[in-house]
């Protein structure tokens, strides 16, 4: 119990070091070429996810502050976004294998794969977010869901989509 408080007690930072994690993993393909982008997906792609994202450490930072009514606020954002995500992602999505396959007979290999993955986390993520909501009212469930503690359930799909690619 007492490295679950800690972990809360710093999931601010935690949640910032993601951040940080994201910018540096998306500057070379997003973030330094924003008025290069080929397509209107990609910024709404890219916007929705980072604003998740900076929306997850504020949100936390603001329960650490103690500032509760400013994160029932802010929380109820999401409401809009969350939805927002997943259909931002799945016309992303579709969008990047459509303008890939123009006349193709048969799926290049990396096609399955980049479908099962984010396709497989978007129902994840949309069955977190749906807990995690569903549990507002209990901080503990709440918080465990919002931060997709229970990762191990993402990787059981992502091996369980991959072992259905190789069949």
């Amino acid at each position: 119990m007492r490295a679950e408080a800690a972990l809360y007690r710093n999931s601010a930072r935690f949640f910032a070091l993601f951040l940080l994690a994201l910018v540096v993993a998306f500057w070379p393909s997003y973030f330094a070429r924003l008025f290069e982008q080929p397509s209107l997906f990609f910024h709404l792609h890219g916007a929705a996810l980072t604003l998740w994202v900076v929306m997850l450490v504020a949100q936390a930072q603001l329960i650490r502050t103690g500032r509760r009514s400013l994160h029932r606020r802010i929380g109820k954002a999401s409401y809009v976004l969350a939805p927002a995500i997943v259909a931002i992602t799945v016309s992303f999505v579709h969008y990047r294998v459509a303008g890939s396959l123009p006349s193709l007979e048969r799926l290049p290999p990396f096609v399955p794969y980049f479908l099962a993955l984010t396709l497989n986390s978007l129902v994840v993520f949309a069955a977190f977010y749906g807990l995690a909501i569903y549990h507002r009212r209990d901080a503990g469930r709440h918080a465990r869901w919002m931060s997709s503690r229970r990762g191990s359930a993402a990787a059981r799909s992502c091996r369980y989509s991959a072992s259905l690619s190789r069949t």
